[in-house]
């Protein structure tokens, strides 16, 4: 776990080898007991930072990804692939205006309501 910190160090700031490995692996371990020390607070923190704010912008990330950013017919292609007949169908005329528009929208509005 310490190779690549190290290994930045030692390239980008020119340190030996054995002074970088010494320094990061301190900094690794007084980072680890205020953690341990902390415990209950930083396991709060981490699930009120990952399921309040991560997830929300994971999704709206994913919206943008899956509408804005990925062409209509590559998503086309792929649904396809486990179904034929999706480009016809009531689904296909809604899903990208609804994950487009919608969805975001929707999500946004969780986010700033979680604030």
């Amino acid at each position: 776990m310490l190779e690549g910190p190290v290994s930045f160090a030692v390239e980008r700031h020119h340190m030996p080898r054995e002074k970088a490995t010494t320094l990061i692996g301190l900094a690794i371990l007084v980072l680890s007991i205020v953690i341990v020390v902390n415990l209950e607070w930083m396991l709060d923190f981490v699930a009120i930072l990952s399921t309040q704010y991560g997830q929300p912008i994971i999704a709206m990330l994913c919206c943008v990804f899956a509408t804005w950013i990925w062409h209509r017919s590559d998503i086309l292609a792929e649904i396809k692939q486990g179904n034929t007949e999706v480009e016809h169908s009531i689904f296909w005329k809604i899903w990208p205006w609804y994950t487009k528009f919608v969805c975001p929208t929707a999500i946004a509005l969780v986010f700033w309501h979680s604030l």
